[in-house]
């Protein structure tokens, strides 16, 4: 059969032959990309990248943490030569001064440049790959949790069926075949791998079109970006002296003479930063989520990617991570694996059951320096409220302070939440989903109530005061701190998850286990959930950026959609937060230790601070046992006056009690009084401060 006339030959074709400017996609190539240079290159040049890169290695390669400082130093000194070169460059001969007319050779160190080479060389071939497959399995799990082990989904693919004997289960692995071609070839939320894309994309088409790339940095741009907070404060309180015409030295209160730091701010060693790592991955060498105890993954014709995975990948892992050939003894899906599938990741079972010794330090320091002073963060207070609050305390005492006011009881309000559930939960949430990128170093989560008795006591009950002390580079370092210092309520085993049924009032008991299965599918059920309670807490822009956006989106959905009342949804966060965000389902710090470093009030140490409440409990006792003299004395006693007559010695031995009373009450008072403000005076030193908190300090370190 022929075309008829007019129509053009091929027009029969079932398939188009592909246009010859087209390049047809290739995966192989797309997966070089993926490992190359370029791509570390590109995370490194966005500081939000690079910031969840040097978290990544500070809690799963701390090993490659001095590499990495090593590195930046070197390449910000490289910058700094390129910078003097340029300025050498721009000199101009001067008429009548011979000695300028001769050229300037360029300053140049290949031993330095060879140095930084090799250290990012370094980078790219053993943390790349590392960093590349903790973000897969963080993007696999989530998918796998959201959409095939959600049981709400009325097309939910998996039966569960009851588990018959006692002695036989029903097991459903998850992670058996997982493919991320797709992934791979979407750049599928790997913000970094979508740059990286793009920026090829736009230079080959700038390259055919012979265009210029654009403008570029200047070298002080470039050398400039690399300084870290205390050059930068000695920028601004030295740079352009010489062009002044007059000078006032302003006193350094930040540096203290601080000496030269690095730039990185790696401290996320309190918790995993991982979406679904356990506590113990970091110790052992061991992945998680999805691949949390068996992993089998297909090296197929569809799944060239993983090929070239396991070749970045090969002999650069840990022992308990490295792929390994041949069969094993256990079974998946019913079939028996064996050396048809050559690919296998396998490792132990972890161990997570944690003990809190009564020393532990819950502030260990920055890996790379300490944080400068308050002075130098940036902070936002996330309050929910009701329409019926006062909260004209916050403006009055704090005005200097932002705020993120959100009305969860009215649709109408400016800011207001998507639906007045889960009690603050759903206000925190939404911040975090529609800030995350934009946040402030330090996002703070209060309550509407100005006093109220959960505030703490050493504070006046004051949520004024306790958002004025906090100690912003306790939070730097930290990521997650819980605002209330005292144990009880919540510490240090609240929540029981294993009881099925209401205890002591714990309503949240009961659901506890189904709804721990429904937000952390992946993470194995721990015996206790335990933090002071009562859901006001402060976290560091890295510890938030440590979680992907569609994480906070997962759980705003689950509040939204879980048929829990707003009590008991509310309640299961408010000892679900310090999880979330550290990894430990029992997080209670020594409360002299969190008053101290938290908000400045040092006693000296444990026994000094459990010496004041052992006199302000000899102090309430008095007190009541005054209130008690006082409702059984006679009518005539209430002036505290002697009996007149002198015939009543009952009365008269009342009123002795009574004086004796006041006595040792204001006598305690003022001794409070006096150990309160030495507790305050020594927590101004921040030397102080980080030796009763057992964390190192150097002189000019700051708080």
């Amino acid at each position: 059969m022929r075309p008829l006339s007019g129509d053009l030959l091929g027009s029969f074709d079932l398939v188009a032959p592909p246009v010859e400017a087209h390049q047809p996609f290739s995966l192989e190539k797309r997966t070089e990309q993926l490992f190359s240079r370029e791509h570390l290159q590109v995370v490194f040049s966005n500081p939000t990248l690079l910031l969840r890169f040097t978290a990544f290695l500070s809690t799963h390669h701390p090993d490659s943490v001095p590499l990495l400082i090593h590195y930046l130093d070197a390449l910000k000194a490289l910058r700094a030569i390129r910078y003097s070169n340029a300025v050498a460059e721009a000199l101009t001969p001067i008429r009548g001064h011979e000695f300028t007319t001769s050229p300037i050779a360029a300053t140049i160190n290949p031993a330095l440049e060879n140095r930084a080479a090799q250290a990012f060389d370094a980078l790219v071939d053993h943390d790349l790959p590392a960093y590349i497959t903790h973000m897969y399995i963080q993007i696999v799990s989530l998918s796998i949790s959201q959409r095939i082990t959600d049981v709400t989904r009325p097309d939910n693919p998996i039966i569960f069926a009851s588990e018959g004997p006692k002695d036989e289960h029903i097991r459903y692995h998850i992670g058996a075949q997982v493919d991320v071609s797709g992934l791979v070839k979407d750049c599928t939320d790997l913000e970094s791998f979508q740059q990286l894309v793009i920026n090829t994309t736009e230079r080959q088409s700038q390259e055919a079109n012979d265009t210029d790339a654009g403008q570029k940095k200047d070298e002080f741009q470039e050398l400039s970006e690399m300084l870290n907070m205390g050059e930068l404060e000695t920028v601004r309180r030295f740079g352009g002296k010489m062009h002044r015409e007059s000078y006032e030295e302003e006193e350094d209160i930040s540096r203290n003479g601080a000496p030269h730091r690095p730039r990185l701010l790696l401290k996320e060693t309190t918790g995993d930063l991982g979406l679904l790592s356990t506590v113990g991955s970091r110790a052992s060498g061991k992945l998680s989520g999805i691949f949390q105890h068996v992993t089998q993954i297909l090296a197929t014709v569809s799944a060239v990617a993983f090929l070239a995975w396991f070749h970045h990948l090969s002999g650069r892992l840990d022992p308990m991570q490295r792929p390994r050939t041949g069969g094993f003894e256990d079974t998946m899906m019913g079939t028996p694996m064996s050396i048809h599938h050559p690919t296998l990741l396998r490792h132990e079972h972890l161990n997570t059951d944690q003990e809190l010794a009564p020393e532990r330090s819950m502030t260990t320091g920055l890996l790379a320096g300490s944080p400068g002073p308050a002075s130098n963060y940036s902070r936002v207070v996330v309050i929910p409220s009701m329409q019926e609050d006062d909260i004209r305390w916050i403006r009055k005492q704090l005005p200097e302070m932002d705020f993120s006011i959100t009305i969860a009881n009215n649709p109408a309000a400016p800011k207001h939440a998507p639906k007045n559930k889960g009690h603050e939960v759903m206000i925190y949430l939404t911040y975090l989903i529609d800030n995350y990128d934009r946040l402030p170093d330090i996002v703070l989560f209060m309550h509407s109530h100005r006093w109220t008795h959960h505030n703490n006591h050493l504070l006046g009950f004051d949520a004024s005061q306790m958002i004025r002390a906090l100690n912003n580079a306790h939070v730097v370092r930290e990521g997650y701190v819980n605002m209330r210092c005292h144990w009880s309520p919540g510490c240090p085993e609240w929540l029981r998850t294993d009881t099925g049924q209401d205890t002591l009032g714990k309503q949240e008991e009961s659901v506890l286990e189904r709804c721990w299965q429904e937000l952390f599918p992946f993470d194995p059920l721990p015996s206790f959930l335990a933090q002071p309670c009562c859901a006001q807490f402060a976290l560091s822009k890295a510890r938030v950026l440590s979680l992907p956006r569609s994480r906070y989106i997962f759980y705003r959905d689950w509040i939204l959609k879980t048929p829990l009342s707003d009590y008991i949804s509310g309640r299961i966060w408010e000892y679900s937060w310090q999880y979330l965000f550290t990894k430990d389902s029992v997080r209670c710090p020594a409360e002299h230790v969190c008053y101290c470093d938290g908000f400045g009030v040092c006693f000296g140490g444990d026994l000094a601070y459990k010496q004041y409440w052992e006199l302000f409990q000899k102090k309430t006792r008095y007190v009541e046992q005054l209130g008690n003299s006082t409702q059984n004395r006679p009518a005539n006693l209430a002036t505290g006056l002697q009996v007149v007559n002198g015939t009543d010695s009952s009365s008269a031995s009342a009123t002795t009690s009574h004086l004796l009373l006041r006595t040792h009450i204001a006598n305690l008072e003022a001794e409070l009084k006096a150990r309160l403000q030495d507790a305050w005076h020594r927590g101004s030193n921040p030397r102080l401060r980080a030796q009763e908190c057992g964390r190192p300090w150097g002189e000019g370190d700051g708080f």
